[in-house]
């Protein structure tokens, strides 16, 4: 595939953000966008954009073998092959990106940085079409993950619980979702092939300069002075984004719920994390959020996944 066939905007210039629902991303692409070189957009969907490009393209294949049959031509008809449907979609964010820095107050920047929730459904595609660009997943405790999109949906979804029934079924069913978007992304071989960076949700917390100073030396930015960190902290704190309210203070009707970590231990009933901790056990642990028993440790486990190997040592070193 040629992938230079529009060069609209450079693909290492190109951030993606990925991470299920209520993971921290936007947490993650409002620290981000606090800088001068960065330039963010609203949530993306990469699910929609590829599924109507796709749709699009076959639909007119159809419409070009229709006229060669009624014209009795089919020999000579000239089908846009799946490379054609590869293009478009590296148009659509090259040129998005284009526009989205030119209708920008920071022109100069450096990077443009798309939020997309669904974009590990279709990692290898862009790890494929932006060889260069860098990505950046982040994870939370599918714990506490699950408890705040149940009451996201419910929030803007009327009737979701007696669609889905009640908590405790969203989050084993959550885990499940949770276990597949790490495999997507933790497991495609893609991943040894481009940049990428891991964001725990809850490492902002414990750790926010670290964290923060680590995720832009990602991007090759350097942040020396911590009181820099300490602004951009203040101006992404949960309290500045939600009028004044602390940690741990619920509002049921705000998108920014409760800004907590290990919210799960008030919420779940222990059924429920057996069977969480049954389904994402060995993805928890090499994350490190499970604790490892004795009779654990003396027992063999399969290979690390490659994406996050390369972090085991950070997190093993926060942890202790």
């Amino acid at each position: 595939m040629d992938h230079n066939l529009f060069s609209l905007f450079p693909s290492s210039d190109l951030v993606f953000i990925m991470g299920l629902r209520r993971s921290g991303t936007s947490w993650i692409q409002s620290i981000l966008n606090t800088h001068p070189s960065i330039v963010t957009r609203i949530e993306d969907s990469a699910e929609d954009i590829v599924r109507l490009l796709r749709t699009s393209l076959s639909s007119y294949n159809r419409t070009l073998k229709q006229r060669a049959w009624e014209n009795d031509q089919l020999e000579n008809v000239s089908l846009h092959p799946s490379d054609d449907f590869h293009q478009l979609v590296r148009f659509y964010f090259e040129i998005t990106a284009k526009n989205t820095l030119e209708n920008s107050d920071k022109k100069k920047s450096q990077f443009v940085v798309f939020r997309d929730f669904s974009l590990s459904s279709y990692f290898g595609l862009f790890a494929e079409l932006f060889p260069q660009a860098r990505f950046i997943y982040v994870i939370r405790d599918p714990r506490d993950a699950a408890i705040s999109t149940w009451y996201h949906h419910k929030r803007i979804d009327d009737g979701y619980e007696q669609k889905t029934g009640n908590l405790q079924y969203h989050a084993r069913n959550y885990a499940r979702e949770w276990v597949k978007d790490y495999n997507r992304v933790f497991f495609h071989p893609s991943v040894n092939n481009v940049a990428w960076h891991l964001v725990r949700y809850e490492d902002l917390f414990n750790d926010f300069e670290e964290t923060v100073q680590k995720l832009f030396e990602f991007l090759d930015i350097k942040i020396k002075k911590s009181d820099r960190i300490a602004k951009i902290q203040e101006s992404t704190t949960f309290s500045n984004l939600t009028d004044g309210r602390k940690n741990g203070q619920v509002d049921e009707n705000a998108y920014l719920r409760s800004g907590d970590t290990n919210i799960w231990q008030d919420e779940l009933e222990q059924r429920t994390v057996d069977i969480m901790d049954a389904i994402s056990h060995r993805h928890m642990q090499s994350l490190g959020y499970h604790q490892e028993t004795e009779e654990e440790q003396n027992q063999e486990v399969e290979e690390t996944p490659p994406l996050v190997r390369k972090n085991l040592k950070k997190l093993a070193s926060k942890k202790s």
